[in-house]
């Protein structure tokens, strides 16, 4: 053995006397209790360990031990914030968060765990100046997108894991003290916009829900609604259950379950259900429509992927089936959710190459589109099932709402339903807790072997929320039909009762949303006081409706823009295009970055108005309303503009065999109209006629200078014909059953030899000879 050998095995006998690298991490998790130890004299000791640690997060070398000293930091500050003074913790805070933007990455759970203690502790403080700094950083720590990815072999879809618990930490936030939590509200509503959400059945997030609704939102109502709107897990049904699983299995015995895409569709609606299947569901119906395999990559496994064929037994006769379909002018799919069974069968009837088996295949595969549609989106589709559900649960005034469902007029069916949702606020905002009825069976798919449950979750609180918002789509379609039917061509002071009516439908519309508008309250007394004022002038009816746009606008910036605005800009500059939703970025690739912003602000926006009760109809119908207006004060004198407020044309014609009440009288009827009523009410034998009364002689001239009155005039004579062809059964010009009439001029006075006759009105050569 040479000096050299020794010299190196005494060097490594000196080395292996030194601390090794687990001994120094040893040393290192020992010393924050060493040190809560030794301040415990002068209560110090807190603020000692948490600083320490702070210092480990800091060492690269300790990273092994870094996520354990994420937790300790977590524990520890809770008890700081809760026992220190105000300022110690604004700059704990600041500490805190810089340390998580550096880890958060690497330990995101450990990160929301640290953030909701932390939050616990500084809600309790009741400082809402330090609440607001804690959401400050909470927002500006970022959010976990979904990014979905594909679905992988064990059958499960590819998440971010830790975007359902960013969810739902910021919810426990909002939880503690929602007024306090606007920021934070508005910027989960923004993430979930523009990311995305996705929630599996097995989340039981309902559950969550309850919690929300339980809390003190009734200050923040219209912006919790926001955010509940994005959440796509309003239904009571785990899984696939009743009508959903027999639909699923029944297609999948079709070809005995050897289709290996419908299979696994059943499989996944059953085991891993998720608002995600309805993307599924959709390109499954285009894939059948056009073959293309791809469409489907980001719904199946590969190994299922591998499995699916492009021609075959399987894809052959449903191609055919569905291009046929798509031939009958139908939008393909989206209008199978609309479209009755009856009328796909009728569609199909004349395809006499079809399979039965094929034919079945549409068939169901459309109602179980329609019932997964029905399930995890908020409209009204197979809104009468979703209530039969409900009544089974006992849910309160189901009875007032099927009256309402089945009311044939427009008007009064809208106010019905705008008095049960009021209800059902009642219901949401109550300081009463409400039984939760969870019945959830765990169970392992033997397929895959992978965990799955099923079963149903039902609660007050929360079944009244996912009604209220199914019910608010379909009076938002409603609305729509209303300022349709309404006849705003030509503006009198008659029209303005019927506005004033519907702006009382619209005002209540908007306070059950939360939407308290004082602006529009006043618009509303002063059209009211309007109505009953002498002398109100045309230019005065135009400022009062200017007015209501401005309240529009007002409300809309309030609601919206001022509360989401900032926070939006924030947020677009954090996010990379692969974290923001397909609909928000254009379809030539991705745009520059103040394009961007300006397209995303423009369809977050808009998305967020249109899902609200009735403002964008509100708003449609107060600009038909201005336009109208504006149109007759271009085209009208003054003295003309005040004698067309005063014209009524509802009063300008009457039936002999059905007289308004309104225009009942001598007044309006005529000495001779009058008489011709009468004889027909008491039951003599009357030809059917119409008169045209004294409103049309009193404003005749503003009838024939102005175009939109003359062919409102017009399109009232037309009608009249119309009704007395349906009466007598001849038609007008007909030569074949010629319907002609004799025209009598008349007055409330009685004046021989004045007035004229016209016989066989409706006669031309054709019916002479």
């Amino acid at each position: 053995e040479d000096e050299g050998d020794i010299a190196r095995r005494e060097q490594t006998a000196q080395l292996i006397q030194l601390t090794g690298y687990n001994q120094i991490v040893k040393y290192y998790r020992q010393i924050p209790e060493k040190l809560l130890e030794a301040g415990a004299g002068n209560n110090k000791g807190n603020r000692w360990k948490v600083i320490f640690l702070f210092l480990m997060m800091n060492v690269s070398g300790l990273s092994v031990i870094h996520e354990e000293t994420l937790r300790d930091i977590n524990r520890t500050l809770s008890w700081l914030i809760g026992n220190e003074a105000n300022f110690y913790i604004w700059n704990l805070i600041e500490k805190t968060f810089s340390i998580l933007h550096i880890q958060a990455e690497r330990y995101p759970a450990t990160g929301l765990n640290c953030v909701l203690n932390m939050g616990r502790g500084v809600y309790k403080t009741g400082d809402s100046d330090l609440v607001n700094h804690f959401v400050e950083n909470v927002i500006d720590l970022g959010f976990q997108a979904p990014m979905l990815s594909g679905v992988g072999d064990d059958w499960q879809v590819k998440v971010n894991p830790s975007h359902i618990l960013n969810i739902r930490t910021w919810l426990e936030l909002i939880e503690l003290n929602p007024k306090h939590s606007i920021r934070l509200i508005s910027s989960l509503t923004i993430y979930l916009s523009l990311c995305g959400v996705f929630i599996k059945d097995t989340d039981l997030f309902p559950r969550d829900i309850t919690r929300i609704l339980n809390s003190d939102i009734e200050s923040v109502y219209n912006l919790i609604k926001q955010l509940a709107r994005l959440f796509p897990v309003y239904f009571n049904d785990i899984g696939a259950e009743g009508n959903l699983r027999d639909i699923s299995m029944r297609i999948d015995e079709l070809y005995q379950r050897k289709d290996v895409l419908v299979h696994f569709l059943r499989k996944q609606s059953h085991v891993e259900s998720s608002n995600l299947i309805i993307l599924f569901m959709e390109a499954t119906l285009k894939f059948w429509q056009t073959r293309d395999k791809e469409l489907l990559k980001p719904f199946v496994p590969p190994v299922i992927f591998n499995q699916i064929h492009c021609e075959g037994p399987y894809i052959d006769g449903i191609n055919a089936v569905v291009n046929h379909l798509a031939r009958k002018n139908l939008n393909f799919p989206v209008d199978l959710l609309t479209i009755e069974e009856v009328r796909v069968k009728a569609l199909l009837a004349d395809m006499k190459d079809a399979s039965e088996i094929d034919i079945e295949k549409m068939l169901l595969a459309v109602s179980f589109y329609r019932h997964l549609q029905q399930k995890y989106h908020l409209d009204f589709i197979e809104i009468n099932n979703y209530v039969q559900k409900l009544k089974t649960e006992a849910f309160p005034g189901l009875d007032k709402l099927e009256a309402a469902l089945a009311e044939p007029s427009l008007r009064k069916k809208i106010a019905m339903m705008l008095e049960y949702l009021e209800f059902l606020k009642y219901l949401i905002l109550s300081d009463k807790p409400f039984e939760v009825k969870e019945d959830i069976y765990k169970k392992r798919h033997f397929t895959v072997d992978i965990p799955s449950m099923y079963g149903s979750y039902h609660e007050m609180k929360f079944d009244a929320l996912g009604l209220t918002f199914r019910l608010e789509s379909l009076v938002n379609t409603l609305f729509e039909e209303l300022v349709e039917s309404t006849d705003l061509s030509l503006i009198t002071k008659a029209t303005f009762y019927q506005i004033y009516d519907h702006l009382m439908l619209f005002d209540k519309a908007l306070k059950i949303e939360g939407i308290h508008s004082v602006e529009v309250e006043r618009q509303i007394e002063m059209l009211a006081h309007s109505l009953e004022a002498r002398g109100f002038t045309f230019t005065q009816y135009l400022d009062i409706f200017k007015g209501f746009a401005q309240a529009v606008k007002n409300i809309i910036n309030d609601h919206f823009g001022n509360i989401h605005g900032k926070n939006l800009m924030g947020i677009i500059d954090k996010l990379s295009a692969n974290q923001v939703m397909k609909k928000y970025l254009p379809a030539n690739g991705e745009p520059e970055k103040e394009n961007m912003q300006h397209r995303i602000s423009e369809i977050f926006f808009r998305d967020r108005i249109a899902m609200t009760t009735g403002i964008q109809q509100l708003d449609l119908f107060l600009s038909r309303i201005l336009s109208t207006l504006f149109q007759q004060a271009n085209k009208l004198p003054n003295e003309q503009l005040q004698q067309l407020l005063l014209y009524d044309p509802k009063n300008a014609m009457a039936l002999i065999h059905g007289v308004s009440p309104r225009v009942s009288g001598i007044i309006h009827l005529g000495s001779k109209g009058l008489n011709m009523v009468k004889l027909n009410n008491y039951g003599m034998p009357v030809p059917p006629g119409f008169i045209i009364t004294t409103e049309v002689f009193r404003c005749r001239e503003i009838i024939e200078s102005y175009k939109p009155a003359e062919d409102n005039f017009r399109e009232q004579v037309v009608q009249q014909i119309s009704a007395i062809e349906e009466r007598t059964g001849k038609s007008f010009g007909s030569p074949g059953n010629p319907l002609l009439f004799s025209v009598r001029s008349g007055s409330a006075i009685s004046q021989p030899g004045m007035m004229d006759t016209f016989l066989n009105v409706g006669i031309n050569e054709e019916i002479t000879e």
